[in-house]
């Protein structure tokens, strides 16, 4: 089915949940009206949903508690659901009060959902007109239904169940073990009998109830666009690659004889005949309605039985006796459980795959599987996108001519050298497999597959285009794939383009960048200020830098840094093309490998892909090619001037031997200076540099920041910095390379700000755990530490210490979220059952890592003597603390207070693992101390200590037992089971001794349950007494008695040391 428009009731959804229906249907528009929960421990009840195709023309949409009324041009379709409850008759009484105003007001109306109303075979006129009769096979009639007929008589109306056409007998709405009935109608008003099409109750195997379809002859609905009506669309189908990589034998073999002469048009014929021999070309027919794909584990098992209830459901609704009734329950019940056990194994793959991978990679692949996946169907029209991209992507001035410069005395044969097999062999096993692919269509895969004299011949290709410059035309065409970051989703500017270059093209480009690379390093061709894209430098080494240039500054009296935060309008996409070739050549790069990437820019294209397919091709005149590999290095060179620029000013920052002036990382740039003068000379430098580069600055983006040990309002006031003119905003935080910096140096504010990124993290591992059914703890614990530590903890070595409190509240309300404990359980105790260490372990861990890759430095390098003087301070008497003071109180409390040992990478990476290790143990002993002066929970020192974690986080348990277990272990008051808080009374034990060793087993079993309003039995079992509810079950995925829980938990778990 296709309809115009859709209802679906009891959705059981918020309005939150529902909004997620566009992501899989975005032709459709929708509304709801949420679902409502009565008890905030059950699940919602009700829930209505409406999708209407974009071509229909609505006049007016209005909501009730219980409907839908949707009013076009030529009829009202109202919409509703009534639950069969007392509510549920309120609602009812409510429609028949309004229906008589309805009508008169609505000539042409239409009613249809679920009103729990059984209408027998009463006809459709109070007199004993045979055309108006009805013949159903739902003979019975209920309250709702007469009264319902009494409105139909009343208000001329005629209800479609049992009286149209391909409804005659009516047949059952709804099927269940306890019957058949029709509480599923369709009512019309008598003027638009004559324009129904058709009416019919279809098959439906998810659900109990059975869908109802309706077709009326209207004129208010449009044809929704075709591919082929669509403006600024090249193509809507896209050939792609399906690699299997089952078939890599087969796929060498396929392969034609070949030689290093053959051409490179003849190499890709020759692989792409082998993959369609393979049947691994396929042709993707690009949609607007993204369709619902069945998942992997709907084998051909679900497929039989699915045919099995569909056949049996056929025959039942022909020849609807209860024995048939019985089969096809019986077979749907089947093939219902066949899916879930199919969904359950594999969720459990997916648990052992988390628990045992050893691959980073392979961990990720899972989690990626688990996670939502979230369809976001862009409105933006595919000449929108063109229009967009052709004038960002569009040379403002007049090419000119490139300059010629002399060549430089080195020489650099290895860069432009022919490419050998060797070479190209290992770039082919460093690229990346399961990339998405370029225009083309092929993945690395395919190329990683390549036999030794395919290879051979491919390296003959490449050499021969690096000889004589001539790029293939398919490598210039670029794929543009838009990603919404923020904002209006109708503006092309609120989404960033990934660019998706051909794979063969960044093979090519990857070796001609690492050639480039390393002749830019033994040439010192950029500044060792740029830290983006550079081997062995991260964002980490920049805020380092950044810091302890400020605390260098404001740990003096008086002194102050200046920085000025630099936002460039898309950078990479605006270099001029013939500046860039002449940037290149004055820096001496090969006229080889400069007249390559000129031939490949000159014909460059991009395309953008679009629900409703691939736009026309537009040209793309300036910016470097994003996707390729060699787009990065030739940014770094293209800006690289700037640093020469400044410095040739006579205001650096200095720190050591060095002489600073900014921090570059691709395009995040920050300008320092001592003094409000020097940083605007510095601009007006950077202002001119830019402006001849043709690079546009965010004037609104850019700020200011004065990083001062006390804040001076008339200083901040009397303070005015300016580029080209127009002022720009002194602010008093600023987030640099993902770690926001205050102007007095505080990061208190920080780390609120990364506890609340963790927290986002942690709504993501409840909601995978959740996909998961019930995984183990073990499963939580590793998700913790790879999800939302790796958020929490981002260049936490700068920042974090001294927040260690404010970090440790993420970790302690995982684990209390996790194990159902209540906010006053104390951190030690969790800590102590769970076998984490505190926070301050996975800092160390992280500082000692950024710590010993710095010593590994050149001494000239800025982190390098960032890091020395950071160590010499440390050593200076000063009220103000510097960074290294709280990491070296740390190493003295773990025994290595001697700096020189500190500064010896070789000795200090052969005590990283000491360090931690008796960080750890003084923590462990001081959570111990803790607990047995503790009046929480006496008991607890008292039981096993395990030397990894109790059995119920280690073990298979499913969640509520395990729960279950950390509450009676961790929690002195009260468990709560499902909604349910049961008190807990324990018999205080005043003396231990070594032989009572079933003594906390008994205090576990002398726990009353009580529950109020119900009865209990008190029975005797040896020495223990306990509680058994009558009509008390734990909401546990079975319907266990509590007492049968406890016999498990204290008899497994509660023991003397």
């Amino acid at each position: 089915m296709n309809p115009d428009i859709l209802f679906i009731c009891e959705t059981w959804c918020s309005d939150e949940e529902t909004y997620t229906t566009k992501n899989f249907l975005p032709s459709y528009n929708f509304v709801s009206v949420e679902a409502t929960r009565i008890n905030t421990k059950e699940r919602k009840s009700g829930g209505l949903l409406l999708g209407i195709k974009s071509g229909i023309k609505v006049v007016q949409i209005s909501t009730t508690k219980s409907s839908i009324k949707l009013d076009l041009d030529e009829f009202s379709l109202l919409s509703c659901y009534f639950p069969p409850n007392e509510q549920g008759d309120s609602y009812f009484n409510d429609f028949c009060e309004s229906i008589s105003e309805l009508t008169i007001n609505t000539p042409n109306l239409i009613i249809i959902g679920d009103l729990n109303a059984r209408t027998g075979e009463i006809p459709n006129l109070s007199d004993t007109n045979s055309e108006m009769k009805r013949e159903c096979r739902d003979k019975t009639s209920n309250i709702r239904g007469a009264k319902l007929m009494k409105l139909v008589h009343s208000n001329n109306l005629c209800i479609l169940n049992g009286f149209a056409t391909n409804d005659s007998p009516g047949r059952f709405t709804f099927t269940n073990a306890n019957g058949a009935s029709s509480p599923d109608i369709c009512l019309v008003s008598n003027n638009i009998l004559h324009q129904i099409i058709n009416f019919n109750v279809n098959d439906c195997l998810s659900a109990y109830h059975h869908p109802i379809q309706l077709e009326i002859n209207n004129n208010s609905a449009s044809p929704l666009p075709t591919f082929t009506s669509v403006k600024g669309i090249s193509t809507s189908t896209i050939t792609r690659v399906k690699w299997d990589p089952f078939l890599t034998y087969k796929f060498k073999t396929c392969l034609p004889p070949t030689n290093d002469s053959n051409p490179y048009t003849t190499f890709i014929s020759n692989v792409v005949q082998s993959l369609t021999e393979c049947e691994m070309i396929k042709d993707i027919k690009i949609s607007p309605s993204t369709k619902i794909t069945k998942t992997s584990w709907f084998d051909t098992e679900c497929k039989l039985l699915k045919h099995q209830a569909r056949s049996s459901l056929r025959a039942y609704r022909k020849d609807p006796t209860d024995e048939l009734r019985q089969i096809y329950l019986s077979r749907r019940n089947s093939y219902v459980k066949c899916k879930r056990e199919k969904k359950l194994q594999q969720t459990q793959d997916y648990v052992k795959s988390l628990l045992n991978h050893k691959r980073p990679d392979k961990f990720w692949e899972t989690i990626k599987k688990l996670r939502p996946r979230v369809i976001t169907s862009s409105p933006v029209t595919p000449t929108s996108w063109i229009d967009h991209f052709s004038s960002l992507f569009k040379e403002k001035t007049a090419h000119t001519q490139i300059t010629e410069h002399p060549r430089q005395t080195y020489s650099d044969d290895d860069v432009s050298s022919p490419i050998t097999y060797d070479e190209l062999n290992s770039a082919l096993k460093q690229i990346k497999p399961k990339k998405a692919p370029g225009h083309d269509g092929i993945p690395s895969d395919v190329w990683k597959a390549l036999t030794p004299a395919y290879i051979s011949n491919l390296a003959a290709c490449f050499n021969k285009i690096l000889e004589d410059g001539s790029i293939p035309d398919e490598w210039s065409v670029i794929l543009l794939q838009p990603v919404f970051k923020k904002g209006d989703k109708n503006e092309p500017s609120n989404y960033r383009p990934i660019a998706l270059a051909a794979t063969i093209l960044k093979l090519f480009t990857s070796i001609l960048t690492k050639r480039l690379q390393a002749w830019s390093d033994n040439n010192n061709k950029i500044a060792p200020e740029q830290a983006g894209f550079r081997k062995g430098m991260g964002t980490l080494e920049h805020v380092f830098s950044l810091l302890t240039l400020i605390q260098s500054r404001i740990r003096k009296p008086g002194c102050k840094l200046f920085a000025a935060f630099i936002d460039l309008k898309s950078a990479f996409d605006s270099p001029s093309h013939a500046k860039l070739w002449s940037v290149l050549s004055e820096q001496g790069v090969s006229p080889k490998i400069i007249r390559v990437l000129r031939n490949l820019y000159s014909k460059a294209k991009g395309q953008v892909k679009t629900p409703f397919g691939i736009t026309d091709p537009f040209p793309m005149e300036k910016g470097v090619f994003q996707g390729e590999p060699s787009s990065s290095l030739c940014y770094n060179l293209f800006i690289n001037e700037l640093v020469t620029l400044l410095e040739k000013n006579q205001f650096p920052v200095t720190m050591g031997d060095a002489k600073i002036h900014l921090l570059l990382y691709c395009d995040d740039i920050c300008i320092i200076a001592d003094s409000a003068h020097a940083l605007q000379q510095k601009i007006n430098i950077a202002a001119n540099f830019f402006k001849a580069r043709g690079l546009q600055v965010n004037i609104s983006k850019t700020k200011v920041m004065i990083f001062a040990k006390r804040k001076s309002k008339k200083m901040w006031n009397s303070t005015k910095i300016t580029w080209d003119g127009a002022e720009l905003e002194i602010v008093m935080k600023y987030t640099y390379l993902g770690v926001t910096f205050h102007s007095n140096l505080t990061f208190s504010k920080t780390a609120q700000d990364f506890r609340q990124k963790a927290n986002v993290a942690l709504s993501k591992i409840w909601d995978i755990c959740k996909r998961t059914k019930v995984p183990p703890m073990e499963t939580h614990l590793k998700l913790y530490n790879a999800i939302v530590q790796s958020t929490l903890l981002y260049a936490v070595p700068v920042w974090g210490w001294g927040q260690e409190k404010i970090l440790e509240k993420v970790q302690s309300k995982f684990l209390k979220t996790l194990l159902r404990l209540p906010p006053s359980a104390p951190n030690y105790f969790l800590r102590q059952e769970a076998n984490i260490p505190p926070i301050q372990i996975p800092i160390v861990k992280s500082t000692l890592a950024f710590w010993i890759r710095t010593l590994k430095r050149p001494p000239s390098s800025l982190p390098y003597i960032c890091l020395m003087e950071q160590l010499k301070w440390s050593k200076q008497a000063n009220k103000f603390k510097t960074w290294s003071s709280l990491p070296l109180n740390m190493f003295k409390i773990a025994g290595f207070s001697d700096v020189s040992i500190l500064k010896d990478v070789t000795q200090l990476t052969n005590l990283k693992t000491d360090i931690v290790t008796n960080l750890r143990e003084h923590f462990l002993q001081a959570d111990v101390k803790r607990i047995q002066v503790s009046s929480f929970i006496p008991l607890y020192q008292y039981m096993s200590a395990c030397p990894d974690k109790p059995n119920y986080l280690s073990g298979t348990f499913s969640m509520p037992i395990a729960q279950l277990m950390a509450q009676l272990r961790l929690n002195r008051f009260s468990i709560k089971l499902g909604p349910n808080y049961i008190e807990l009374e324990t018999n205080t034990v005043k003396s231990f001794n070594a032989s009572a060793s079933k003594i906390l087993c008994r205090v576990g079993l002398k726990v009353l349950l009580r529950q109020k309003g119900l009865q209990s039995t008190r029975r005797q079992k040896g020495n223990a007494v306990y509680s058994e509810p009558h009509a008390v079950y734990a909401r546990l995925g079975k319907r266990i008695p509590v007492v049968t829980m406890l016999n498990r938990v204290t008899f497994t778990e509660f023991q003397l040391v």
